[in-house]
């Protein structure tokens, strides 16, 4: 099949989808953050399948009635994940957060980064939303560019971590 012809639909996910996704997730990060983080402070340890399985299923717990986790799937094996909801890092009640998206590198560029985004953000906007913030490290130039090409501004607010700038983008809904 050409990757123009694989179709993939978007769903909400569950529990029993936590180990699936963890694995889309760290296959991701192992193939795009060591060109990001900066070089000898990558580790694959921390991105282990079992370890990111924990803190999905942790994020889960925490989301309340305006978040969730999206999965995207192609046939019947998961591709992407999407965690959303509230934005904890500000006092307003009015924006929404986009926590984390990943899509398995075999899948990258025919579309599911896009429709969870959108899928999220729509969700966001139905639960009353005005604004969504996100997180993108300063060198990952990759996602910089995928979230500027879809109307995401950089809010002038940083946080310098350990593995280097984290900024904040911000959008209306």
């Amino acid at each position: 099949m050409r990757r123009e012809e694989i179709s993939f639909q978007i769903f909400k996910a569950g529990t029993s989808d936590f180990k699936a996704l963890s694995e889309v997730q760290s296959k991701s990060m192992n193939v795009a953050y060591p060109s990001v983080i900066p070089e000898g402070r990558f580790n694959p340890e921390v991105v282990a399948p079992e370890k990111l399985e924990r803190e999905i299923s942790s994020l889960y717990e925490e989301l309340g009635i305006s978040g969730a986790i999206l999965k995207a799937q192609v046939s019947d094996r998961i591709v992407g994940i999407c965690v959303y909801g509230d934005d904890a890092h500000v006092e307003q009640a009015d924006i929404g957060y986009i926590q984390r998206i990943f899509v398995d590198p075999d899948f990258w560029r025919i579309g599911i980064g896009e429709a969870l985004l959108e899928t999220a953000l729509r969700s966001l906007r139905e639960s009353g939303f005005r604004r969504a913030s996100l997180h993108i490290l300063e060198s990952n130039l990759l996602a910089k560019q995928f979230y500027e090409k879809r109307g995401w501004q950089f809010d002038s607010v940083y946080q310098v971590m350990p593995y280097g700038a984290q900024l904040r983008y911000t959008k209306s809904l």
